[in-house]
């Protein structure tokens, strides 16, 4: 690996963080276990939110996880997978921290990122792919403006495309079950969960 930095950032206002603790774990690969940690580099983000690793600290690594971390505050891509980062032979240029108050809106904002994106040519296999995600924003959604984002970002594409179903497939997916980001199981019940609670006012409507 060649040493190199970045910084690290807070979710929605995207201000640097200061003094968060950034560790690298030094590891290179070792036949037949896959790999053995070789050392751990621990070093502290100035004012500006970056850190720095040196090359001579880490040209022995064959690769490296690197974390930040800060009281009050939860690595993002725990909750957002977009916040991730996967080439292990680099230092990455940012990493992402969410205030532990705001995890469940990042959560929010990553589950309706999926439902907008997501696409395929059978509509009903489309809406039963996503129903989980419903659930689990439904599940997680306590606060009044975690609830209204549910209703304004996730209801509407979920009921639109079910209204696009022909009435066999309407009756084909319910009961449907499918596993959902993180292994839980959903049942699809589209007029007994995700109807009422869509259709119900929204916090301060």
């Amino acid at each position: 690996m060649s040493g190199g930095g970045g910084v690290v950032l807070e979710t929605g206002t995207g201000k640097p963080i200061a003094e968060a603790t950034v560790t690298l774990e030094c590891r290179r690969g070792k036949f037949p276990e896959g790999s053995e940690l070789v050392k751990t580099l621990v070093t502290t983000t100035a004012i500006d939110g970056r850190f720095k690793f040196k090359t001579l600290d880490v040209s022995t690594c064959g690769f490296a996880y690197i974390a930040a971390s800060k009281n009050g505050y939860v690595s993002a891509d725990r909750v957002n997978l977009m916040y991730g980062h996967d080439d292990y032979a680099t230092i990455p240029k940012q990493i992402v921290l969410a205030p532990e108050g705001d995890v469940t809106m990042v959560r929010l904002k990553f589950l309706a990122s999926l439902i907008k994106a997501s696409s395929a040519p059978d509509p009903a296999y489309l809406y039963v792919t996503l129903y989980p995600n419903f659930e689990e924003a439904q599940r997680i959604a306590k606060a009044g403006n975690e609830r209204a984002f549910v209703h304004a970002e996730i209801c509407p594409r979920l009921i639109e495309l079910h209204e696009s179903l022909s009435e066999q497939d309407k009756v084909r997916i319910r009961g449907t079950s499918v596993m959902g980001l993180g292994g839980v199981v959903a049942s699809v019940d589209h007029e007994g969960q995700l109807k009422p609670y869509c259709k119900s006012s929204p916090p301060g409507g």
